[in-house]
Parts: C-alpha cells; sequence; structure tokens
C-alpha cells in the first residue's frame, strides 16, 4: 500500500509516533510533516516498510528517509527501524555533519541538522510464563555538536491467573534523549489543565531502574499494586514510589482507595544528604438506596496529604441524589489535622433538558495540593492519580448540537 500527504507513521512510543488527532478537542500531537510511505511490503517471509518525509521546518530542504523491517516466527517477533534526518543537498551543511562526526563544535544554536536513529524490539511469547519484551534505541544527533544516545527499556508480563498479572521491567531513557518523531504529549492541556497522558520519555527522563506491578481486574473490582526504583543517571538522585490502588461496586456499596507514596533521595559523596516524601492517601465509600422516585447516595471520604508544602487531613461527607436528568449533591468538609480547609462545604447540581440544554452549578473549593498546569481559574483539578475533580464555583449553561 501507498500513502501519499499526511503520512500516520506509528511504531512506539519512544520512537515514532505519528498517529493524526486531528479531531481531537485538544492540540493534535503530529507533526506537520508529510511525504510518501510503502506498508505491507512482503519479500521472503519479512515484512517491510519504507517511508520518505519533509516539511519538518519552514522553506527547508530538510527530510526523513527510513524503513522498519517485522518478522514472526514460532513465538519470536522482531521489529527494527532505522531512519536519516538531514539536508542531503547544501554542501555547507554536509561540511558541518562531517566536522561534527569527527568531535569538532559547529556552534549552530539548538537546531537539528542531522539526526540518525536505529532500534531493535523483541517480543517473546514464553507460554505460561508470560510475555518477555525488549527494545533498545540507538540516537545520534548533531546540533551544536555530535551526541549519541541509548535508551533501552525490558519488560517481563506474567499472568498469575485469569484476572491477575505481574509485570517486571527496567527502563533507561538518557537526559538528551529525544527522537525528532517521539511521542510529545504533554501533561496537561496549556490552556484548560485537561489531563492528556504524559509521554513516557518526558515522564522518566534522565532516570533508569526498575519497577514491578501486580494487576487484578474481576467484574466488580480492580486493584494495582505498583512500586518503582529510579536513580538519574549522575547517581545524585533516587526517586522511590509504592502505589495501591483499589475499587469496589459490590451494589448497593462502593469503595474507592488510592494510596501514593514518593521518596526522593539526594546523595553527596554516595552518601544520602535530603530526604523527601510525598504521601497521599484517600479512602471512598458510598452507598446507594433507590426510593420510589429518585436514588439517594450517601457517602464519606478520607483524604490526607503531606508533603513539603501541605500537610492536611480531612473527612467529607456528602449525599447524592439523581432523578431522571437532574443530578444534586451537597457535602461538608471537617478538618482532622494540619493546616485549615479552603472551604467547608459544597453544593453542586446538574440538569439536562429534554431540548439539549445543560445547566450547571457548582459553589466548593478545591483542595490544596492538586495537580494542573496553568495558572488559577479555567482549568482542571486532578489528585496525584490523576482522577478529576468537580470545577470549584461555576456557573455554566451550554447546548450540543449533533449533526
Amino acid at each position: 500500500r501507498m500513502h501519499i500527504g499526511n503520512c500516520e507513521l506509528d511504531s512506539s512510543p519512544y520512537i515514532i509516533c505519528g498517529k493524526g488527532n486531528g479531531l481531537s478537542k485538544y492540540e493534535p500531537r503530529n507533526k506537520e510533516y508529510r511525504g510518501v510511505a510503502l506498508k505491507e511490503l512482503s519479500l521472503l517471509g519479512f515484512s517491510l516498510e519504507a517511508f520518505r518525509l519533509w516539511g519538518f521546518e519552514a522553506n527547508s530542504p530538510k527530510n526523513m528517509v527510513g524503513g522498519a523491517i517485522r518478522k514472526s516466527f514460532g513465538g519470536t517477533q522482531l521489529n527494527s527501524i532505522i531512519y536519516n534526518y538531514s539536508d542531503r543537498t547544501d554542501d555547507e551543511t554536509k561540511e558541518l555533519i562531517r566536522k561534527a562526526l569527527q568531535g569538532e563544535q559547529i556552534g549552530i544554536g539548538n537546531k537539528i541538522i542531522w539526526e540518525q536513529l536505529a532500534s531493535l524490539e523483541l517480543e517473546q511469547n514464553l507460554g505460561e510464563l508470560g510475555t518477555l519484551n525488549y527494545l533498545m534505541v540507538n540516537q545520534e544527533q548533531i546540533k551544536n555538536s555530535y551526541s549519541r544516545e541509548i535508551m533501552s527499556e525490558a519488560k517481563l508480563e506474567l499472568p498469575l491467573s485469569k484476572s491477575e498479572k505481574l509485570i517486571i521491567g527496567y527502563r533507561d531513557i538518557p537526559a538528551n534523549y529525544d527522537p525528532l518523531l517521539r511521542d510529545r504529549t504533554p501533561e496537561f492541556d496549556e490552556t484548560t489543565g485537561h489531563y492528556l497522558g504524559y509521554n513516557l520519555v518526558d515522564r522518566y527522563r534522565d532516570t533508569v531502574g526498575f519497577y514491578g506491578e501486580v494487576q487484578l481486574n474481576l467484574p466488580e473490582s480492580t486493584a494495582n499494586f505498583l512500586f518503582s526504583d529510579l536513580k538519574t543517571h549522575d547517581k545524585m538522585k533516587r526517586f522511590l514510589l509504592k502505589e495501591v490502588s483499589f475499587s469496589k461496586s459490590n451494589k448497593p456499596w462502593s469503595y474507592d482507595l488510592f494510596s501514593r507514596i514518593v521518596e526522593i533521595q539526594r546523595y553527596s559523596n554516595t552518601q544520602i544528604t535530603d530526604v523527601e516524601v510525598d504521601k497521599f492517601y484517600r479512602l471512598t465509600i458510598k452507598r446507594q438506596y433507590s426510593l420510589p422516585s429518585f436514588l439517594v447516595t450517601p457517602g464519606a471520604e478520607l483524604r490526607s496529604q503531606d508533603n513539603e508544602e501541605l500537610d492536611q487531613q480531612r473527612l467529607a461527607l456528602f449525599v447524592q441524589c439523581e432523578r431522571n436528568n437532574i443530578k444534586v449533591e451537597a457535602g461538608i468538609k471537617h478538618k482532622l489535622a494540619g493546616e485549615e480547609l479552603g472551604g467547608k462545604y459544597w453544593l453542586g447540581l446538574n440538569y439536562q433538558a429534554p431540548n439539549g440544554i445543560y445547566f450547571r452549578y457548582r459553589y466548593t473549593y478545591i483542595p490544596q495540593g492538586v495537580l494542573s498546569a496553568v495558572p488559577d481559574g479555567r482549568r482542571e483539578y486532578y489528585d496525584p492519580d490523576y482522577k478529576l475533580l468537580e470545577p470549584d464555583n461555576i456557573i455554566q449553561i451550554s447546548a450540543e448540537v449533533s449533526f
């Protein structure tokens, strides 16, 4: 198959992540490049792909030429990607590349004039022992000078039962690892603060270490246990993460638990000189009652957060009522320990009329210590597990029209 125009190349968030997001309400993730791609070619049992892309910079002859090769045999699958990005027509650029490859500083600023990447990915089916994945990427790049970075990741997924899975992984992402077409999804949208997913390269940049995770998925409950031990490459900082999440819906009861402890250790001359601990706990319990004309759900939430900026424990009691297209919620908050609360009660009303008009009212105070990336106002807020919190102090009337 031949693709012409804005080609959608997608292999790995670490290497090439170019699927279009043109219909997203948030900024598309793909670059404004275009080109020609040949896909699903077969030769001697190998699956081949080739591409040539341009349009990375305005009025620039720089282009990318590359390809991918895949092979499956038995329970093994091999994938490899190779590409080269540069201006292949300008003699001055060729001379700068030659000098940089010989170790000279060429002093052209922070613009990429040459990049070459090669990757090898292995996926091995181990039967009852699960699946082993290994990825290694060699990135060579020239800006002011020549640099080379090697990124690697290994992951073993071991099924413990039909509903349980153990994941053991290793990850090494250098500080300067930055392929041109990798996934660049930010943590939050710049304008609204909406959580977008956060790409793995920026999330774990300049760290190396191991992690382990146990996942449980049942029809009425889910649980996740995560532990990671990462260090920076200069070994001056260590990140220890312990995270537990559990949710269960056993009508009429429902439970939700989340706990996260992050310990940051700073080193000097191989000794720990400073330790920073960030603790967060949240437990929510609700029970639903079905009355003749509406549903009533009282509940309680215990919330605790303790770090260098905030020390606060609180208890919230609330009741939710729902009837047809009307939802009403009210609650009170009580400080158990620590700093004062921003507000001691909240009210909420959501109503959708038959004609499509949606009315929303909310009076509350967002807890301190929540996550967001933009200044106060017009933003969304999250707990450390990226659970979306209701907006504070809003009156909104909107209409939705479907074509």
